[in-house]
């Protein structure tokens, strides 16, 4: 196991685990400050975050005892998928 890949998985898990908890609403603040540019639900955004995350360094641990192209290029295809749609969802769904 790589130095880097640990980085990834303690890091997905911790920063997960505070976004489940309600804890992580520090890595979303906007800079602007104040209610008036919430145009967003944080909540569902950190429990989304949370989720994605969380599934994201499973996938690491997954990723870290696998070798071969496929299983790499597999790992990529499933980041991309995950972020793509917790992007979709707080697009449509966290909306205010």
């Amino acid at each position: 196991m790589g130095v880097f890949d640990f980085v990834i998985i303690v890091s997905a898990f911790v920063i997960g685990i505070m976004f489940l908890t309600g804890h992580g609403g520090v890595f979303l603040k906007n800079s602007r400050g104040g209610k008036q540019g919430q145009t967003y639900d944080e909540v569902r955004m950190e429990k989304a975050s949370g989720i994605a995350l969380i599934i994201l360094g499973v996938l690491t641990v997954v990723d870290t005892f696998t070798t071969g192209l496929l299983a790499k290029s597999l790992y990529t295809v499933a980041v991309l998928v995950i972020f793509g749609i917790l992007i979709y969802y707080i697009k449509t769904k966290c909306k205010k």
